[in-house]
């Protein structure tokens, strides 16, 4: 399976945040599979392109460095609807490199990770299978940092990006087949408050990697202890601290916990370990209180102290840092929204749960004075792990969710339907072309020769495969009456029409089709009024924009190109209209009724290539007239 993923951050070192996840997914992926990853970099990172090259079969990144003012943030989105981080990590270079990769490799599927790029999904037009892995419901996390920020401006702030981050995750159902998340609270939320489909949505928790992060022996944790100068009784918090929710869970358990414990254990360390530590947290730096910064071994430092703690009181989402402490091998305590992203947690037998700074206290406590308990949770701890959490099997929920997406797509198979007459001039190459181009799902070409005088119909027929076939009329009977012919003879879900001159460009009904197979129309016609396209005949122009006119006004809905040969539906809604037409009244005839029928038809803009009435153009005045008798006839006598 051929994957490109879209990553906000490059993945690699996997040692904090989104890198982390991703990296291991991708080193999972790429076992069975082709990876392409597509990236934003910092200068400091691309000395580990290398490094993460033999997972990838290919790495585009785009240099890119987001400014990390709280100042800058506010200002940049303070009048925009777009919340500040899709507005931070948007570049029009990110979205041409997308757009020029999927028209050059052949993707089975699309893999948007995180929040920031799934605005780039919009801007997709072809039939692709397209996932979007969000991590958390980010609206919650901003909504949790709202309730529990003090500060008046930043409250103000963390509240506007919560009602734009709803706003923006309610249109995700749009651009995407899936949605994952790595928890079911966050599946809830999303499904509760942006009035997403539950089955749209997956939980695929994060996993982690238990051949690195495995119990150490007694014997190991105090060379541990001695190599590192850990002290015990030694508690640890570990996270990215310059991230908000780990800040707030550091500061409340300073100022509310741990003089608690320090008033009952005198020599009691607290290690904080993570990358990125801010003022407010190095503040709080003493000899009992020791900010580590970024460690070189986290599961070694993890092996040398004696309890784990995750006392946040925000954010959303799973939490790596419990399952890399169960996976390590020391107990946790956490309050009740850090265990939430993990079902499997017990208080009591995996973990112990704690919500107020005096019962917190206690359970560290407790841990640190009963052994069978500590070993209880340990034990139990792994288990849960090695059982449910490793990325191999997060990896094969992912992968079963692609084979499914890319499986719904091929059940889907489409009909080219082209009506040729005379056109030995053309025919080649616009049959080499429908068989070149790639529509993500089954195709079947059904070439009609209306009684051609030409070699159209022997030229055809060198093209016969198992996806091309060619019906031949004996005499000329019109070009509604080959299209029709064709429709009777298609295998299809979809029905596109095509005509045999090169007027129209088949590369662009890949995108003409995806609102189909996206359910959100039946119909979709390709106008040539929607974009600047050249014209030969000022009559041909008059006489098609007049008679849309007219279908328009008695039908009451828009239609500004009902000529256009690029006409494309299900088969079904054709099977439920009548079409009795045998020429070029059939255009008109066929938007008519599917009006009358209360079809709406969806216009996308496409190019034109018009031809004279010298190369081959057949349409005449008197059709014109044929086709407006034809409205008339519909709206009023049929």
């Amino acid at each position: 399976m051929k994957i490109l993923i879209v990553s906000h951050t490059f993945p690699y070192p996997p040692n904090e945040g989104i890198k982390l996840p991703l990296f291991n997914l991708i080193n999972e992926f790429s076992k069975q599979n082709q990876v392409y990853l597509l990236s934003f970099i910092s200068p400091t990172e691309k000395k580990y392109i290398e490094a993460l090259e033999k997972f990838c079969c290919d790495i585009k990144t785009i240099e890119f460095l987001p400014s990390k003012s709280f100042v800058k943030r506010s200002l940049n989105t303070l009048f925009s609807k777009t919340p500040y981080n899709v507005k931070q990590f948007f570049s029009v270079e990110m979205k041409n490199k997308i757009l020029e990769l999927i028209n050059n490799q052949n993707f089975d599927i699309l893999f948007f990770d995180f929040f920031t790029t799934a605005v780039y999904s919009s801007f997709v037009k072809l039939p692709i299978p397209k996932l979007f892995h969000s991590h958390d419901a980010i609206s919650m996390y901003f909504y949790r940092n709202y309730l529990v920020e003090k500060n008046f401006f930043r409250r103000i702030y963390w509240y506007q990006q919560y009602k734009k981050v709803l706003s923006f995750e309610s249109r995700l159902t749009s651009w995407f087949d899936k949605i994952t998340v790595v928890a079911e609270k966050d599946k809830q939320w999303l499904v509760k408050n942006i009035k997403i489909e539950p089955h749209k949505i997956e939980v695929i928790p994060n996993g982690v990697d238990i051949e690195h992060f495995k119990p150490y022996s007694e014997e190991l944790r105090i060379k541990n202890k001695e190599k590192l100068g850990i002290q015990s009784p030694a508690i640890i918090f570990r996270g990215i601290m310059n991230f908000q929710p780990n800040i707030d869970a550091c500061i409340w358990f300073l100022e509310n916990v741990y003089p608690i414990l320090k008033s009952r254990i005198k020599n009691i360390k607290f290690y904080i370990v993570g990358p990125h530590p801010v003022k407010k947290i190095l503040k709080y730096k003493n000899e009992d209180v020791i900010v580590c910064g970024e460690v070189e071994d986290l599961a070694e430092f993890m092996s040398a102290c004696d309890i784990n703690i995750c006392p946040m009181i925000s954010g959303s989402g799973i939490k790596n840092k419990i399952l890399e402490a169960l996976a390590v091998g020391i107990p946790t305590v956490a309050t009740s929204i850090a265990a939430e992203g993990i079902p499997e947690l017990k208080d009591g037998e995996n973990i112990l749960i704690a919500n107020t700074p005096t019962e917190f206290a206690e359970k560290i406590q407790l841990l640190l004075t009963d052994k069978e308990l500590s070993k209880k949770i340990v034990d139990n701890g792994r288990k849960l792990v090695e059982e449910n959490y490793t990325w191999e099997k997060q990896a094969k929920k992912f992968l079963y969710l692609f084979e499914e997406l890319k499986e719904k797509y091929k059940t889907k198979k489409v009909s080219i339907i082209v009506p040729a007459y005379n056109e030995e001039k053309t025919i080649s190459n616009v049959l080499q072309t429908l068989t070149s181009v790639d529509f993500c799902l089954d195709k079947e070409i059904i070439v009609v020769d209306d009684g051609s005088k030409d070699s159209t119909r022997l030229i055809a027929e060198g093209y016969k495969n198992d996806n091309l076939k060619v019906i031949s009329h004996k005499t000329n009977q019109g070009k509604g009456t080959a299209i029709k012919t064709g429709i009777q003879n298609s295998t299809g879900d979809i029905i596109a029409i095509q005509d045999a001159d090169l007027e129209y460009n088949p590369q662009e009904l890949r995108i003409l089709m995806q609102p189909i197979i996206d359910k959100k129309t039946s119909v979709v016609y390709g106008s040539r009024f929607l974009k600047k396209n050249p014209c030969i005949y000022k009559s041909y122009y008059l006489g098609n924009k007049f008679i849309s006119f007219l279908i328009s006004f008695l039908f009451n809905q828009k239609v500004t190109d009902s000529y256009t040969c690029y006409k494309l539906f299900h088969k079904k809604v054709f099977n439920e209209i009548n079409i009795q037409s045998k020429r070029f009244e059939f255009e008109a005839e066929i938007t008519c009724k599917l009006l009358k029928n209360k079809y709406k038809i969806l216009e996308l803009p496409i190019s034109y290539n018009p031809r004279s009435i010298q190369q081959g153009k057949k349409i005449k005045f008197k059709d014109a007239i044929i086709g407006i008798l034809t409205i008339f006839k519909i709206k009023f006598f049929n």
